[in-house]
């Protein structure tokens, strides 16, 4: 049922979704400040969130295993630079520790779809 759905979606849609939250991602980022999510989820959880979607974006607009690989890493490098812009905004600073939170989240991305790819490969006769 859901690959009959996605077979549907026109092929622009994935990669298109997947600018857009690196827009956003960006956007984010270099923003002098955030509002505070009132506790609700804290910062390291919010960028593996953040970068497991990204990556589970980057899965469904680049399916063949080089080209999400090859997003995985850029991601991962997107991630760390990103870190160092915000070390020139002001009222942001860059971390080590939420670049590997980005990385967790990337991590997991790629946990998920070859778990999916597995799945699939099981089903085929």
């Amino acid at each position: 049922m859901i690959r009959d759905l996605c077979e549907r979606i026109p092929r622009w849609v994935p990669p298109t979704l997947f600018a857009a939250a690196l827009v956003a991602t960006i956007a984010v980022s270099v923003a002098p400040s955030l509002p505070r999510a009132a506790g609700l989820i804290s910062d390291k959880w919010a960028h593996t969130l953040v970068y497991g979607i990204n990556g589970l974006l980057a899965a469904w607009a680049f399916p063949e295993s080089r080209r999400f690989g090859l997003a995985l890493g850029a991601l991962f490098l997107f991630g760390v630079g990103l870190e160092g812009v915000q070390t020139l905004v002001s009222g942001r600073h860059g971390s080590g520790l939420d670049a590997a939170a980005n990385a967790g989240g990337l991590i997991t991305a790629g946990l998920i779809w070859l778990l999916g790819r597995r799945s699939q490969a099981a089903r085929r006769p």
